[in-house]
């Protein structure tokens, strides 16, 4: 899997604050010896990082080789010219 150039800064800032999140979380839960909030704070803040990861990555491009394949782009319908609508053009 490929990041983006543009991705690695946010990545790493969104790391750090993702663990200095978890370690203020640690530090005010600790006297309380709740171990099953500390494990859901770390695994919410691993899933919060991940899809900062997978927002930044590059998917990989499927190529098609096929001469015969024509791809035409989608067009809206033209309006009529209303200023002519209903007038006799004289000749």
């Amino acid at each position: 899997m490929r990041i983006n150039k543009e991705g690695y800064k946010i990545i790493g800032i969104s790391g750090a604050v993702c663990v200095f999140l978890w370690w203020l979380i640690y530090h005010l839960l600790v006297s309380d010896a709740n171990i099953s909030l500390l494990w859901v704070s770390a695994v919410l803040l691993l899933l919060f990082w991940f899809f900062i990861v997978a927002f930044f990555r590059e998917p990989r491009r499927v190529r098609i080789h096929d001469a015969d394949l024509a791809f035409f782009a989608l067009r809206r319908p033209r309006r009529r010219d209303r200023s002519r609508e209903g007038k006799r053009v004289s000749e």
